[in-house]
């Protein structure tokens, strides 16, 4: 691996850590209107991060994935980060 690869990696490592925080926090802040305010915003800037970290469906495509490995994936690590951010379906 190289140098730009393993800080990408740790990069990711510590967002998935910061977004596994804010979901702890969702939890808590239940009745906290202005806290629960902050910490959906925390969240947004998270989900925005990993988007630029990870490729689109439409990328891995262009990189030779096939459609439905590329669709997988993708939804794969949405369901992974709604999960941590605490916004996971019940």
């Amino acid at each position: 691996m190289t140098t730009t690869a393993l800080q990408a990696f740790a990069f990711v490592e510590k967002l998935e850590a910061l977004a596994e925080d804010v979901g702890r926090l969702r939890r808590r802040l239940v009745s906290d209107e202005y806290g629960t305010f902050i910490v959906d915003r925390i969240g947004l800037a998270v989900d925005g991060l990993d988007a630029f970290l990870h490729s689109t469906a439409a990328e891995l495509v262009a990189r030779g994935v096939d459609v439905e490995t590329a669709l997988a994936r993708v939804d794969a690590r949405a369901t992974r980060l709604q999960g941590l951010l605490g916004e996971a379906k019940r």
